[in-house]
């Protein structure tokens, strides 16, 4: 159920805004290893289950606040893509099941929470709702859920912390990762443009935008004529810096320019024009100075980026390869009915798919 009152409803936010591991429940003594059973006979009861993973059971409630969480983080208040939500559900249900997994093997490797900083939180909470009328009477069962709660976000931590605890790269381990990742050590194409714009508001109506392209039109037989396209961009553009330039905007990677504009750079050769074409801010001509194809840094240029991006990379295989070991270890059943966006009551979750 959800709480009523508003001491109840900060206590749910403040608790489901952590990064932490919610356990709502221990599977019984004949059921500790078995997570479908478990399961059933929750439902059968008409609680509402998202998983069970050994003898901590998630329930829905708890899949759903770290959804609209990890939803918020990632795609702000925009709606979600339709082909990338099942996949970022169940990235949220995996998480949410590797958060036990790597609490309990935290516990199980003899870690401690760290009690100063966890005390420290304790009476920062008290003191900022100890005015509320509704304290006195919730204080204690709070305090201890979130004292639960931070406890499980220090043991997951301390765990994470020391499986990614990498070493530094060697040279050999470097240049191994260097010659398997070119592309990350490679500086992408460059081009150099020179333009002349002829600004038009995007409100603006149709006749604004065709007097352009007329004016455009008319440069460019200018240009095709054989007149110096610095003077003209001097005279008539209308992007102050690179007309100050005759019109120069430098190099350029690839990418920058973007859209249509970059169609067209794509398929020109070093002193063709193109345009006049519209573009956002208004009316373009480009002409295509020249064009450096990519080039990749020699090894010694970047040896320190290179080991860098190694230990990164290793840190997050080792992490990753944890998670998944620690998963295959654990009895595990989930609903997966709520990876496509069902919002289930309790008792509704018995036709979801376990495993």
């Amino acid at each position: 159920m959800q709480p009523k009152s508003g001491m109840g409803r900060l206590a749910a936010l403040a608790l489901s805004a952590l990064a932490s591991v919610c356990i709502h429940g221990t599977a019984s003594a004949t059921n500790a290893t078995d997570a479908e059973a478990r399961a059933r006979e929750l439902i059968d009861r008409g609680e509402s289950v998202f998983a069970v993973v050994d003898e901590h059971v998630l329930s829905s409630a708890d899949y759903h606040r770290a959804f609209a969480v990890a939803a918020r983080e990632r795609f702000y208040h925009s709606k979600p893509p339709e082909g990338e939500l099942r996949a970022f559900r169940r990235g949220v249900g995996e998480m949410l099941i590797g958060r036990v997994r790597a609490v309990d093997e935290a516990r199980r490797r003899g870690l401690q929470p760290e009690s100063d900083p966890i005390e420290a939180a304790l009476r920062a909470f008290d003191e900022r709702n100890r005015d509320r009328p509704d304290w006195a009477d919730r204080r204690e069962a709070l305090l201890t859920a979130w004292r639960a709660q931070l406890e499980n976000r220090s043991l997951h931590q301390q765990f994470e912390a020391a499986i990614r605890d990498v070493p530094q790269a060697s040279e050999d381990q470097a240049r191994a990762y260097y010659d398997r990742r070119p592309e990350l050590f490679t500086e992408p194409e460059k081009v150099r443009l020179s333009l002349i714009l002829l600004r038009v508001d995007p409100s603006s109506p149709a006749a604004a935008w065709d007097a352009a392209l007329e004016e455009g039109r008319a440069l460019r037989d200018r240009l095709v004529q054989g007149e110096d396209f610095a003077a003209l961009a001097r005279e008539h553009s209308q992007d102050a810096d690179s007309a100050a330039r005759g019109g120069d905007m430098g190099y350029l990677h690839r990418g920058m320019v973007g859209g249509p504009l970059q169609q067209s750079v794509d398929a020109l050769s070093a002193g063709q024009i193109q345009g006049p074409m519209r573009l956002l801010e208004g009316v373009a001509i480009v002409r295509l100075e020249d064009r450096k194809p990519p080039l990749q840094r020699g090894f010694e240029e970047v040896r320190d980026r290179a080991a860098e991006l190694w230990q990164r990379a290793e840190s997050e295989r080792r992490w990753d390869e944890t998670l998944a070991s620690l998963r295959r270890a654990a009895q595990v059943w989930v609903n997966e009915s709520l990876y496509d966006g069902s919002m289930l009551a309790a008792g509704d979750s018995k036709d979801g798919r376990g495993r």
